[in-house]
């Protein structure tokens, strides 16, 4: 009997210790699947913020400052446009490529390279818009860096 008594206080002791295991792999499952952070600026003015997997780029966002002219009446103003870009995107050997062409002859392009917890690159946004009988044409092309948070 005290044979199979300490076999058994042998075997709860190892059953723990394997759940523990299973719980601490799981918790890192977990946290390396949600990816990592970074969160920078804009150099023309404005921040940034995406996560990045082991395979891709995802919710990047960015509030960059953009220049509006007009060559037709001479004015000008400066705006800050939102770019929410959630489209998953690849990344191999830490460079990524977004591209979006949308209405208003909106283009944007945003190129990246992560490199540990620094990343860094260039962002292209163009539009029009149009204010009474006048039309803009709004740019912003800017280089970007971020740090992980």
């Amino acid at each position: 009997m005290k044979a199979s008594a300490s076999m058994l206080a042998v075997f709860r002791c190892r059953f723990r210790v394997i759940a523990v295991l299973v719980l601490a792999l799981a918790i890192v499952g977990t946290a390396s699947a949600a990816g990592s952070l970074y969160k920078g600026k804009v150099k023309a003015g404005g921040t940034l913020s995406f996560r990045t997997t082991a395979t891709s780029v995802v919710g990047f966002k960015a509030s960059p400052t953009v220049l509006c002219l007009s060559v037709a009446s001479g004015n000008s103003f400066i705006e800050v446009h939102y770019l929410p870009l959630q489209t998953k995107t690849p990344l191999k050997n830490g460079h990524f490529k977004i591209t979006y062409k949308g209405p208003s002859s909106t283009h944007v392009t945003v190129t990246g390279t992560v490199n540990g917890a620094s990343a860094s690159g260039k962002l292209d946004l163009g539009y029009t818009k149009t204010s009474g009988m006048t039309i803009y044409a709004c740019q912003c092309k800017s280089t970007w860096t971020a740090k992980k948070t």
